[in-house]
This record gives structure tokens, C-alpha cells and sequence, in this order.
């Protein structure tokens, strides 16, 4: 199972009603319209906003009983999420895989 705890940086979400569609291109236009006329803005979790309910709720249930846990994308450092890995088993396996870009 993958979830996307944070949203997804590919769609956009209408800041009134919460529907979301895929983005056509990248990079985004400067400002873009939902069909009620409103703005859309990426459907990604922002520092300081909450976590949507089911997102959260599907995670920790998935991390409760999982056998292999996989954090991708991600320093583990920032809750709620870092204490998903707390939440599996003592006997499954974890790998957390940061997709931080370096320097070169």
C-alpha cells in the first residue's frame, strides 16, 4: 500500500470545496481556477497545516500492521509522520529513504 500522507505536488486542489484534479503541465501557471472560478493551489500539506484525517488515520493502521516499513522522500525528523515508524511492529523491517538533493 502507498500513501500520500502529504498530498501529491502533480494535482491541484480548490481552496473552497477541496476537489483536486491532475496538473496538465509542470511548471504550474501563476495562478490557476477551479471550475466554481476559485483558486487552486498544489494539493500538498504545507509546514503549520494538519495532516488530513484520513490520511493520518489510513497510515497508522497501515504502520500497525505492516511488514516491511518503507519512508520515502522524507527526513523523518518532522511529526506526525516521523512517529509512523514507532507505530509498526518491533518485528518488521524499516528503511527510510530521504530524496534530499545534494549539492554537486
Amino acid at each position: 500500500m502507498v500513501l500520500e500522507y502529504h498530498g501529491n505536488i502533480l494535482r491541484d486542489r480548490c481552496t473552497v470545496e477541496g476537489s483536486s484534479r491532475n496538473v496538465p503541465t509542470m511548471p504550474r501557471r501563476a495562478a490557476s481556477l477551479c471550475r466554481l472560478r476559485r483558486l487552486l493551489r498544489p494539493d500538498v500539506v504545507w509546514f503549520g497545516e494538519a495532516i488530513p484525517r484520513t490520511p493520518m488515520m489510513l497510515a497508522a493502521a497501515a504502520a500497525e500492521d505492516c511488514d516491511v516499513f518503507l519512508s520515502v522522500g522524507t527526513s523523518s525528523l518532522v511529526y506526525p509522520a516521523a512517529g509512523l515508524a514507532q507505530a509498526r511492529p518491533r518485528a518488521a523491517r524499516w528503511s527510510s529513504r530521504s530524496t534530499r538533493m545534494r549539492r554537486t
